[in-house]
C-alpha cells in the first residue's frame, strides 16, 4: 500500500518547499518514510529517510480514560401524578361455581291450632245394580275428606270429593251385588 501526501511550507525567506512524502509499507510489517525535498539544494539541506512506528511498537498509547464523575444523593420523591382515565369496561367474566347452603332459618310460629271429628250421613240402603249418592254437611268447620262405611264387601266408591260449600262432601257408590245393603258417609270435619 502507497499514500503520497504534499504537503507546500513556507521557510521564510527560502520561499515555498514542496515535500512529496512518500510511504511504504514494507513486508515485515513496519512503515518506512521517505522524504524528498524539492528545492531543498537552494536551502543546503539533504533528503531524509525515516521510520514509522506502528501502535502495536507504542506500548505508551495516548488513549484517555473518561473519568466517572460520582453519583449525587437521590432527591426527594415528586408529588404523585394525576388520575388518568378510566378504562374500557372488561368483558363479563365466567360465572363462579354455587356457593355453600346458606344456614337454617328460625322456626316459623305455630299455626293455629285444629280440631278434627267426624261427621254421618244417614244410612243408605242401595238395591243390587244401583248407584247411591250421600252428602255430608259439617256442623262446623270445613269438610276436608270423606269415605264410607258397610259390612258388605260388594258396595264400591266410585267418587268422593267435595260438596257445593267448603263444609260439603258427597260420596258415590255402586252395589256390585244382586241384593240390596245399607251403608253411611263418613266426612272427616276440620275446625
Amino acid at each position: 500500500m502507497r499514500l503520497s501526501v504534499a504537503v507546500v511550507a513556507t521557510l521564510g525567506a527560502l520561499g515555498a518547499l514542496a515535500i512529496l512524502a512518500t510511504v511504504a509499507l514494507s513486508t515485515d510489517g513496519t512503515e518506512h518514510l521517505a522524504v524528498k525535498m524539492r528545492g531543498a539544494k537552494r536551502a543546503g539541506s539533504t533528503a531524509a529517510v525515516g521510520r514509522f512506528a506502528s501502535p502495536a511498537d507504542d506500548k505508551a498509547t495516548t488513549t484517555r480514560k473518561k473519568k466517572k464523575s460520582k453519583r449525587g444523593p437521590r432527591g426527594p420523591r415528586g408529588p404523585a401524578g394525576a388520575q388518568g382515565p378510566p378504562g374500557p369496561t372488561g368483558a363479563t367474566g365466567p360465572a363462579g361455581p354455587p356457593g355453600p347452603p346458606g344456614q337454617t332459618g328460625p322456626a316459623g310460629s305455630a299455626g293455629t291450632p285444629r280440631t278434627f271429628h267426624i261427621a254421618f250421613g244417614p244410612t243408605i240402603t242401595t238395591p243390587g245394580g244401583f248407584v247411591d249418592t250421600s252428602t255430608v254437611t259439617c256442623p262446623q268447620g270445613q269438610a276436608i275428606a270423606g269415605g264410607l262405611t258397610t259390612d258388605s264387601g260388594v258396595l264400591l266408591l266410585n267418587d268422593s270429593e267435595p260438596g257445593q260449600s267448603p263444609n260439603s262432601w258427597e260420596i258415590d257408590v255402586t252395589n256390585a251385588g244382586a241384593s240390596s245393603h245399607n251403608w253411611k258417609a263418613v266426612v272427616t270435619c276440620a275446625v
